[in-house]
């Protein structure tokens, strides 16, 4: 069992839901899934050393070009985290996700 130390960790601004929500089409079925920009901000505002090594990860992907990154929309989303977007954007920047 994992144990927060901080409520913080939990917090997702609610404006977020709006614009990370996507959907897809799979053989006739409709997803709803998180963007992965939206993924990238939480990992990057949590920090853990494996939540490092997760956004190193995509990193390499992107630079592999297999997946690629909405910029506009990772910008929107470390917006919403007011207090905490210095912290955010300093962490992918220093991943160079940004």
């Amino acid at each position: 069992m994992e144990l927060y130390e901080n409520i913080l960790d939990f917090y997702i601004p609610s404006e977020s839901i709006d614009i990370c929500r996507q959907n897809i089409e799979v053989d006739g079925t409709e997803i709803t899934y998180v963007a992965v920009e939206c993924w990238i901000v939480l990992k990057a505002r949590r920090g853990s050393d494996k939540d490092v090594a997760s956004l190193s990860t995509i990193k390499q992907l992107v630079d592999e070009g297999t997946l690629s990154i909405d910029r506009t929309l990772l910008e929107k989303m470390i917006e919403l985290y007011e207090d905490d977007k210095r912290y955010i954007y300093n962490r992918l920047k220093s991943l160079n996700l940004i």
